[in-house]
């Protein structure tokens, strides 16, 4: 298979980490006025830093990759008439919510989807200043350049919880003992692709959700499906659409409990 770009080689990782950092500037301006507005839809910090932050990593990576496709919550696809399998993923704000109420657990991400396949992560949460990105060695780095041993779960260890959304119960019952809700798709899949979380449930992820933190996890050692079990269809996900189905994250043998332990509330 030829690659228009080599993820390991071609993508300036250096570059992305500069542009995510300065992108991470712009969020926390926003970040230090949510004192001054009540929280509302639509209105406020976080969905200004949206736009602003979309707005300059879209420019950037148009300028650096300009025979990738970019797709970005906010404003959608850039340059829709390009026929590419290289597809640039832009969240420019992971956990809009948990922002606007003023807590940590929020990030900025960036992915590439090549082939259908995600072949590129780096997320980063600026109010705990944590980075992470897949490195070209075949482990994670962090915001220092280090390599670390990432693995996944393969069981529920001492007191393993699922990381998952605050709203999650309201819909689906989930026969574990343990879940967390951080406050974003991303940093779930972080904290799942450590080890910190032993599996992640996700019940309405977008394309940019995913990508990034999928990357991750795959160095990692795990994998991600649909709740039914079905593999995920990146490409099905560039019109925008949250996912047709919830998504599981984590290591193949708790995937496989997790799919019989959660179940539609009637």
């Amino acid at each position: 298979m030829t690659y228009l770009i080599n993820p390991l080689t071609d993508v300036d990782v250096k570059q992305l980490c500069q542009l995510i950092f300065c992108a991470g500037k712009i969020a926390l301006r926003y970040f230090d006025q949510i004192k001054l507005y009540a929280p509302s839809p639509g209105e406020g910090p976080a969905n200004q830093a949206d736009q602003k932050i979309e707005q300059y990593l879209a420019s950037r990576l148009q300028t650096a990759y300009p025979d990738c496709l970019i797709v970005g919550e906010e404003f959608g696809q850039v340059r829709s008439d390009l026929a590419t399998k290289m597809i640039w993923t832009i969240d420019p704000l992971d956990g809009t919510t948990v922002f606007n109420q003023g807590m940590p657990e929020w990030g900025i991400a960036i992915g590439l989807l090549a082939y259908g396949r995600p072949a590129f992560g780096i997320i980063y949460m600026p109010a705990t200043q944590e980075m992470y990105y897949t490195g070209p060695d075949g482990q994670v780095c962090d915001i220092y350049g280090r390599s670390l041993s990432w693995a996944v779960r393969q069981d529920w260890g001492y007191k393993g919880f699922v990381a998952t959304t605050a709203s999650v119960h309201a819909k689906y019952h989930l026969d574990v003992r343990r879940t967390r809700a951080p406050g974003s798709v991303g940093v779930n899949l972080v904290y799942t692709a450590r080890g910190t979380a032993a599996a992640a449930f996700l019940p309405k992820p977008c394309l940019w959700d995913l990508v990034p933190g999928a990357a991750l996890l795959a160095q990692a050692g795990g994998a991600m499906r649909y709740l039914s079990g079905r593999p995920l269809d990146y490409e099905a996900l560039l019109n925008g659409q949250s996912a047709p189905e919830p998504v599981l994250a984590g290591s193949p043998p708790l995937l496989n409990e997790l799919q019989h332990k959660i179940s539609v509330r009637v």
